[in-house]
């Protein structure tokens, strides 16, 4: 009993560490730009962000017939 327990106290000693190969880091290659499509239309409409705020929303439209409660 004393032998299993001054066992029990000492516990398992640690494992050992194991030795990996390190890894080499390599640059990774970005492809959108080859991925990247040209644009049928190229020409693009410039926008004044006051005159469109100043512009009134379109109505939704009203749906016809009775309510349904």
């Amino acid at each position: 009993n004393e032998a299993s327990y001054k066992a029990a106290l000492a516990g398992r000693p640690p494992p050992k560490k194991l030795v990996l190969a390190s890894t080499v880091p390599q640059d990774f290659a970005f492809s959108t730009d080859a991925r990247v499509k040209a644009s049928s239309n190229p020409v693009q409409k410039e926008v004044d962000f006051v005159q469109q705020l100043r512009k009134p929303s379109s109505p939704a439209k009203a749906r016809r017939g009775a309510t349904i409660p």
